[in-house]
């Protein structure tokens, strides 16, 4: 039994450290990889080339301040990732048309505690890639591998 606060996967996102976290399994659809990547070897090729040219007195500042900004960054984009983005239950619903010419359409509703509203109340979509109805959805963004959201 997971005693975090994910207990059930939710589209695409599956409970990971003990329920503490989700993460969305994409696939090839996940950049993150190439995101920390595109990071630490620019900053591994400055440290090598550039923080040898520069005066010893200038040297350990900058080299403390240049890994501080790559360290948050990493730890932001980490937090990126393994962040649920606002997901939200949902039910699809078939609603019968008064018109017997149109047929029925299919309609998707947010239920919290048992009641239903619509998407535009959260301003929340379903997202393609998730396959999760995230509440104030942006986008999918590929690089961090999340859907952004609240």
């Amino acid at each position: 039994m997971s005693s975090g606060r994910f207990r059930n996967e939710y589209g695409v996102h599956k409970p990971i450290c003990g329920g503490r976290c989700l993460v969305a399994h994409l696939g090839w659809y996940n950049m993150s990889p190439v995101s920390v990547l595109l990071l630490i070897c620019p900053s591994a090729l400055w440290y090598w080339q550039v923080l040898n040219n520069i005066e010893h007195l200038y040297r350990i500042p900058l080299a403390a301040s240049v890994g501080s900004v790559l360290l948050f960054t990493l730890y932001y984009l980490a937090l990126a990732q393994f962040t649920e983005p606002g997901i939200l239950p949902y039910v699809r619903l078939e609603e019968s048309s008064r018109n017997d010419n149109i047929g029925s359409r299919l309609t998707t509703l947010v239920m919290l505690e048992g009641r239903e509203f619509p998407l535009t109340m959260f301003r929340a979509k379903i997202s393609r890639v998730t396959k999760n109805c995230v509440e104030h959805f942006d986008h999918f963004c590929p690089w961090v591998g999340n859907a952004v959201g609240k």
